[in-house]
């Protein structure tokens, strides 16, 4: 007898995370506004309703790394549920971000009152690691234009039905070179090839617009 398939469980965080619990507060952050330093205590999350975040650590000689870029849906900073955590990067907002702004302790209880939220939040923490794990492999064996060509469809909707689609926030060729891990010369080099090649174009208001046909050219070569 064959086995009855589940239907498989959507959890939606809005119906737990609205900014008007207990310990929830809604904020918005101007791009380039710093929502955590690097080394201060982790003592709330944050769930992203909309926008982008740009998690980076600095090493002791200067150096930047990209740790994270979660986006509209997903939850930054759950970390702070470890006791005595200390923010192992700064969390930067890539253009204008609403966030709902949890405390450990309300989170911690929503945890504990809400199985339906617990699982959800497991689920979120672990496809987080399996995205963090494969940005990884792609830094040690792709090549950086490709890596560039990912970032910025994944910056925008263009894989989806739409034909061309902006980025809708203004991401320096630093910025760029910084979440691909490569320097901004590259960068530059590869978005004027891209634009050559009608991958990519400009709006009157210098966003970059991105074009369905990078996504083809991904998959072909």
């Amino acid at each position: 007898m064959a086995r009855e398939r589940r239907p498989r469980l959507e959890f939606d965080p809005r119906r737990f995370v609205t900014g008007r619990g207990v310990g929830q507060s809604r904020l918005r952050s101007a791009p380039g506004e710093i929502i955590w330093t690097q080394g201060e205590p982790g003592e709330e999350v944050f769930f992203i309703e909309k926008g982008w975040v740009k998690v980076s650590t600095v090493s002791r000689n200067g150096k930047e790394a990209l740790l994270a870029l979660p986006g509209g849906g997903e939850f930054i900073g759950t970390r702070c549920v470890i006791e005595d955590y200390r923010r192992i990067g700064t969390a930067t907002a890539l253009g204008d971000c609403t966030l709902v702004r949890i405390t450990k302790a309300a989170l911690i209880q929503l945890l504990r009152q809400e199985p339906d939220f617990a699982q959800m939040l497991v689920t979120c923490v672990v496809s987080q690691s399996l995205r963090a794990q494969r940005i990884l492999a792609e830094q040690l064996t792709d090549t950086s234009e490709r890596r560039l060509a990912r970032m910025l469809l994944r910056l925008t909707s263009a894989a989806g039905k739409q034909k061309c689609e902006p980025i809708l926030m203004r991401v320096s060729q630093a910025d760029l070179a910084s979440m691909i891990g490569t320097t901004r010369g590259r960068v530059s080099y590869f978005m004027n090839k891209f634009r050559r090649l009608g991958f990519i174009d400009y709006n009157r208001q210098g966003y970059v617009m991105v074009h369905k046909r990078l996504a083809n050219a991904l998959v072909d070569s």
